[in-house]
């Protein structure tokens, strides 16, 4: 319900709206974010029309994506319960309302799911969001993407993907996602000369931290 409620509030304030609360969230809740966006634009001031509901969907749907994880817990004993199910040999699907990309980054995240991979050490690594820069244009709209390779090599943990990054001098670094677009693309070369000024456009002290 907290990502829900935070992606509505700034996709609100983004319109000149005022943000409504949780617990207001939660009443607007059924029938998927469409309705979503209706309902609060109806509570918040003049009504939607059908294309503008439509547009501002699609804000509401990349800001939900920016963090799925955020606030969003599974109720109490699903986690196990799914664990058992799998241990059991079931093969188990997944039905939703929510959109596909985060709903699918989020169950990646039970710990079941984690079980999967016989490395203790494999994690899920995914994109959570792209600071807007030169190199990267043409991208900066991604979020709550699961990154399953690099130049054709599996990224088990961040560390993994650093060194590949690091290792990618010349030529391009190809980050393959598991879900639309499938493939970024990025100049190896350009992301080695371009760090330090991003690291500056952004007042952080390290690009990096494992």
């Amino acid at each position: 319900m907290g990502d829900i409620a935070r992606a509505l509030g700034r996709v609100m304030r983004h319109h000149g709206r005022r943000p409504i609360s949780e617990e207001q969230t939660r009443e607007l809740i059924g029938k998927g974010p469409k309705t979503l966006i209706e309902r609060a634009w109806m509570v918040s001031g003049r009504p939607a029309q059908e294309k503008e509901a439509v547009e501002i969907t699609k804000q509401y749907l990349e800001e939900y994506r920016k963090n799925p994880r955020g606030g969003t817990r599974s109720f109490p004993g699903v986690d196990e319960g799914l664990r058992r199910l799998f241990q059991r040999g079931w093969k188990l699907g997944l039905c939703t309302n929510k959109d596909g990309r985060a709903a699918r980054g989020l169950v990646e995240l039970f710990s079941f799911q984690q079980e999967k991979r016989p490395d203790p050490e494999k994690k899920v690594v995914f994109l959570s969001q792209v600071l807007p820069a030169a190199i990267n244009l043409g991208y900066q709209q991604y979020s709550g993407l699961v990154l399953e390779r690099v130049n054709g090599k599996e990224v088990g943990n961040l560390a993994e993907l650093a060194n590949l990054v690091d290792q990618a001098q010349e030529g391009f670094l190809v980050f393959e996602l598991m879900d639309d677009p499938g493939k970024l693309v990025l100049d190896a070369a350009e992301i080695q000369l371009r760090q330090e000024e991003i690291r500056k456009a952004y007042g952080v002290s390290h690009l990096r931290k494992l």
